[in-house]
């Protein structure tokens, strides 16, 4: 059986045919992000994989849509908001009903959905530290804006849809995908 490896982008790549004790079974179980990743066979390092295997066999879409919301703008921002989010809103939550109901232990897109956030996240601290506020509950500083949490939400809703199409019926997915696309582009 197949294992993987995956450490931080900064980090020394092995060498191929390098023992390897500590590796995961699905590349989705990776929560390193940027990262690189390698196939293990026999215990040993044989080949580098592409680092979007890591948020599903779809991984390359879900990749896409962490890179745009990283580099999201205000006035895409704005636009998001502008939208109205309900329906949206619920069938990402009606879509990870369904995950739960399949028993896979393994998310289907990885980290990919928390990436997309993060991402939105990244980009609205470069705008603004004010956006953010304490959270007293978990003591760590949150991002607030309703504005910009929207703009997250559309981005995790993009992330899930584009990753795990297979959990959304296609009707669903133009609806939980349409404020992304419109704004953020195919």
């Amino acid at each position: 059986m197949d294992l993987f490896l995956a450490h931080s982008p900064d980090e020394p790549a092995p060498a191929l045919g390098t023992p390897i004790t500590d590796a995961y079974e699905d590349p989705r179980e990776v929560s390193i992000w940027p990262c690189r990743l390698w196939r293990v066979a026999d215990g040993e390092v044989v080949e580098e994989l592409p680092a979007w295997r890591v948020f599903g066999v779809l991984g390359e879409a879900v990749l896409t849509v962490v890179e745009r919301a990283g580099a999201i703008t205000e006035e895409q921002v704005a636009a998001l908001a502008a939208l109205d989010d309900r329906e949206e809103g619920r069938l990402y939550q009606a879509a990870w009903l369904r995950w739960g109901r399949t028993g896979e232990r393994v998310n289907p897109v990885g980290s990919g959905v928390s990436e997309a956030r993060r991402a939105v996240e990244e980009a609205a601290r470069r705008t603004d530290d004010g956006l953010f506020g304490w959270d007293d509950y978990d003591e760590v500083e949150v991002l607030t804006d309703r504005v910009w949490r929207r703009a997250g939400h559309a981005a995790m809703a993009a992330a899930l849809a584009s990753g795990a199409p297979w959990l959304f019926e296609p009707e669903e997915r133009e609806v939980v995908t349409h404020g992304w696309r419109t704004v953020m582009g195919a």
